[in-house]
């Protein structure tokens, strides 16, 4: 045999020469178009390859000496230029995936230097992974009317053929007439399903139009409407209701409301918060001029939560929230961003009326100045000369025994 020749894209005609092409199963190359493996399994895999499929059989083998034998992970290591570790995860990957094998030559565990290594020519399936795991991709031989047996397909995570073979029309058909079955089935399971479901219970967006429709005005929980029900269920139960006349109430008092102020174009141009003490003042209670100045320096109102949350921590700390929001405004047009309302609660977290350490007691310098004598015969009365003293005399006491 003279080499093999292979057409050339220029239209002539190459010819690799014996010893420098093999033969391949097509199977093999269909397994890798659909298998996301990583870059270490692939390298491991190609070396499989010329061992076993350059030689014409599953067992991977190497020449040395003239002679074949066995491939072992080194050699893999040494070929691919990849270490060990990474050599033996690609064939843990490439065993998952049923496209090779370790096995053992007396039958045992696997150990160093009695392992041979397969690559199949007809990959297998691949092993089941325990827990969840990523459905197979969809092959493209599925048409376009199989469309509603795909949702089907991925729930169970089922992994279709990569070619049908010789019956992929009659296949085809008749996977079609399913599809259509399918859907029918589904359409007529989900019509009879909502027959027998509880109606949802309406939200209020749906409770507040009803009300609309059947009585002409909004639905209304206010004290207003409360106070005109029960007006007009004690003048039915009255014994003479043409007698007695209903009082009208009393008109209830309008909550406090916001001076409106402009939204600055930024927090540190704010003409309100000159003064703080003046900015306080125009306000009825300590709770409005904490959400006047929050929207003032957020650019929004905040959510009440937020005031009362800072409100109750105020308080917990022995404060007064007339102090936190004055001693607060000075610190937004320090800031160089606009702050958000996570910056008012930080500083309602600290306190800042924590009386401060008390500074510590420096003691006088000793007279031994850290030696614990005052003379060769001495000893210092500081807690180092009592020390040594009291060492010193065990010693003697020690040597004379």
């Amino acid at each position: 045999m003279s080499g093999f020749k292979i057409k050339s894209a220029d239209g002539q005609t190459i010819t690799i020469p014996d010893g420098e092409y093999y033969f391949n199963t097509k199977a093999r190359a269909r397994r890798m178009m659909l298998n996301s493996l990583s870059s270490e399994a692939r390298q491991v895999y190609a070396c499989l390859e010329l061992a076993t499929m350059g030689f014409q059989q599953e067992l991977a083998v190497t020449m040395e000496n003239g002679k074949l034998r066995p491939l072992a992970r080194h050699d893999i290591a040494r070929k691919t230029a990849l270490s060990e570790p990474h050599v033996r995860r690609g064939l843990v990957e490439l065993e998952s995936q049923g496209l090779a094998q370790r096995r053992s030559t007396d039958g045992g565990p696997l150990y160093k230097g009695k392992v041979e290594i397969y690559s199949w020519a007809e990959p297998r399936n691949p092993q089941r992974e325990k827990g969840s795991q990523r459905a197979a991709p969809i092959p493209e031989w599925v048409p376009e009317s199989w469309k509603p047996l795909q949702p089907l397909i991925k729930r169970l995570k089922l992994e279709l053929l990569p070619e049908l073979g010789a019956a992929r029309d009659s296949i085809l058909a008749e996977g079609e007439e399913i599809a259509r079955g399918f859907e029918k089935a589904e359409k007529g399971a989900r019509k009879f399903l909502k027959g027998v479901c509880a109606r949802a219970r309406p939200n209020k967006e749906e409770r507040t139009e009803r009300t609309k429709e059947r009585t002409g005005r909004p639905e209304s929980s206010s004290r207003e409407e409360v106070i005109r029900r029960e007006e007009a269920k004690t003048a039915s139960t009255s014994p003479n209701p043409t007698t007695t006349k209903p009082t009208p109430p009393e008109p209830l008092p309008e909550p406090p409301k916001l001076t409106e102020q402009p939204r600055p174009e930024s927090h540190r141009d704010i003409p309100q918060f000159s003064d703080p003490e003046k900015f306080f003042a125009s306000y009825q209670t300590a709770r409005d001029a904490l959400v006047a100045t929050m929207t003032l320096a957020i650019g929004r109102r905040p959510d009440d939560s937020v005031a009362r949350q800072i409100d109750e921590m105020v308080e917990t700390h022995g404060r007064l929230l007339k102090d936190y929001v004055i001693d607060v405004i000075p610190r937004i047009s320090r800031l160089t961003q606009r702050p958000t309302e996570g910056f008012f609660i930080g500083l309602a977290k600290k306190r800042t009326d924590a009386p401060a350490p008390e500074p510590k007691k420096v003691e006088p310098p000793c007279a031994c100045r850290g030696t614990g004598r005052l003379s060769q015969t001495e000893y210092c009365q500081c807690r180092f000369g009592r020390d040594l003293a009291r060492v010193e005399r065990r010693t003697k006491k020690a040597g004379s025994s």
